[in-house]
């Protein structure tokens, strides 16, 4: 709908108004001027206003939700660094206590080795007899005379301090202990098992002799003489000649106790082995010899390798 518009008033202070209100009828209608028309355009208006006031609303509330997400993620941040912190404490601590561990354990080996010295020279003076038959009411006093005047040192069994059954090997008669008094008696017997009266006292049947007859025969069993060994040292002296075995070292011994090896009749510098890392590192990984002793490894007493 159109309608006419008529100016009142003069100057600035002149209005325009529709000729109802001219009439004096103050009652609001629509206003149009040419064709515009305000009526059509409120929808617009009110559902922009709306929006804004939706889009003011969200944003207040995005706003607030960040800033508790900001929030959140400062408070994170700071609990995880405290967990770090406390990590790193932590880690410390384990690293002490590991530190700990190792040097425990150093001075435990430490004190194992020494412990084992000790014992073994409780028995410096001693050697054993393998492969003597046990028996009722046996004399083992005459044994030891009997083997001595073998090796023609009779005179040692007068030396002799004690003589004994001790531990038992594997599928052999328990061994015999000769405690001697002096240490030169022991050298004696340890030099004289390897003279050829005391081997064909020791192995009377050879393995050879036997298989040329067809028939081995009644086998005496061989009779060995060796250091009186720690528990430890003869495991100990049974890695070793595993090792040596199988990494090409000909000569292992025991010479007052001590373990020994060298690979070859060459080789000048014997090794010193006292732990199994020796035997890794200067057997299976060779890294040499640490000690010198006789040239001559046949000169030194060899142990068994099975007891």
């Amino acid at each position: 709908m159109l309608v006419s518009l008529s100016q009142t008033g003069k100057g600035s202070s002149r209005t325009w108004k529709c000729s109802k209100c001219n009439k004096g009828n103050n009652s609001p209608t629509t206003i149009s001027t040419g064709q515009f028309v305000f009526s059509e355009y409120m929808p617009v208006l009110q559902a922009k206003m709306n929006q804004k006031m939706i889009s003011d609303t969200l944003s207040k509330h995005v706003d607030g939700k960040f800033a508790e997400v900001l929030n959140e993620l400062d408070q994170l941040k700071k609990t995880v660094n405290d967990q770090n912190l406390k990590i790193k404490t932590l880690e410390k601590k384990i690293d002490e206590t590991n530190k700990a561990l190792e040097d425990q354990k150093e001075q435990t080996a430490t004190l194992q080795l020494q412990v084992n010295d000790l014992e073994q020279e409780k028995l410096a003076l001693n050697v054993e007899i393998l492969g003597v038959q046990k028996k009722d009411n046996e004399d083992l006093h005459s044994v030891v005379r009997d083997i001595a005047e073998v090796m023609k040192v009779p005179e040692t069994a007068e030396n002799v301090e004690a003589v004994y059954r001790g531990r038992t090997t594997k599928n052999k008669p328990q061994v015999i202990v000769v405690k001697f008094k002096y240490a030169e008696d022991k050298q004696k017997w340890l030099d004289r098992k390897k003279s050829e009266e005391f081997k064909n006292y020791a192995r009377p049947y050879s393995a050879v002799a036997g298989a040329a007859a067809g028939s081995r025969g009644p086998q005496k069993p061989s009779i060995s003489i060796f250091e009186q060994l720690t528990f430890k040292n003869r495991q100990l002296l049974f890695d070793t000649r595993t090792a040596a075995t199988k990494n090409g070292v000909k000569f292992v011994w025991t010479k007052g106790g001590k373990i020994f090896a060298r690979k070859d009749e060459k080789t000048p510098v014997a090794m010193r082995i006292r732990t199994t890392a020796d035997i890794i590192t200067k057997i299976e990984l060779n890294k040499g010899a640490d000690q010198k002793i006789d040239k001559n490894p046949m000169k030194t007493s060899q142990a068994p390798q099975n007891d």
